[in-house]
């Protein structure tokens, strides 16, 4: 009877170690994960800062590209051209790193989304492993979603080329990125191609722009939720902090 006291306790006992030992396991690869992701992130600054093009850390497309429905800096996913936007696995030798020392600790592949557009910004996705045995995105990067709700306004005036026009913003300094397409609700658009190193003028090309002064400026169109998409826990992942 003693015997198999011990043998259960022996039994919970060792059940118990191994349910510690795969949390451990399983919280020890989202940690490498979060720290892949976050070197990264440092890494791609210092390129971006240097003047290499987004879409350059990508390497090949294939479903990771939301093809379509991306909308960024209001356009819409039929006027975003692909060399502008691109989304895949990463391209080591453009970040100037060891493919193999950034791997998931399950051997898939992380992901990148990248594009010229909203300023120049980009994603990189992980799945994360969770206690119930699910997976979730892990998403670091500079992307954040803007919508159509956030609004500037200002008063405008011509340019001395008689097409462009320069808004002197009063109100949303910091909303638009260059080549965003922009409205007042309306159904006149303008293109952002210049914007003050103070942010407080911006410059808009488009037929009808001058009827925007004072009014609530906004992106042509809401932007997708993310950059990247592959049909896994990474689908239209949200920036996280």
């Amino acid at each position: 009877m003693e015997l198999i006291i011990v043998i259960t306790i022996l039994a919970i006992l060792a059940t118990i170690a191994f349910i510690s030992f795969q949390g451990y396991t399983r919280d020890s690869r989202n940690t490498k994960r979060e720290s892949d992701l976050n070197t990264m992130v440092r890494t791609v600054e210092v390129k971006a800062a240097n003047g290499v093009p987004m879409p350059t850390f990508v390497s090949g497309t294939g479903s990771n590209v939301q093809s379509g429905s991306l909308s960024l800096g209001g356009n819409s996913g039929v006027n975003i051209a692909a060399v502008d936007y691109s989304a895949g696995n990463i391209n080591f030798t453009a970040l100037g790193a060891n493919e193999t020392s950034f791997r998931d600790p399950l051997d898939a592949d992380y992901k990148i989304g990248a594009t010229t557009l909203a300023g120049g910004v980009y994603q990189f996705a992980a799945s994360k492993e969770n206690e119930d045995g699910t997976k979730t995105a892990l998403v670091k990067g500079t992307y954040k979603k803007r919508d159509t709700t956030n609004t500037a306004s200002g008063t405008t005036v011509i340019s001395s080329n008689n097409t462009d026009y320069v808004i002197t913003l009063t109100t949303g300094l910091g909303l638009f990125k260059k080549n965003d397409i922009i409205n007042a609700g309306g159904t006149a658009t303008g293109k952002v191609i210049a914007i003050s190193g103070d942010l407080s003028r911006v410059t808009v090309s488009g037929s009808g722009i001058s009827s925007l002064s004072g009014s609530a400026l906004k992106l042509n169109a809401v932007e997708s939720d993310g950059l990247i998409a592959d049909g896994s826990a990474t689908t239209a992942a949200t920036t996280a902090s």
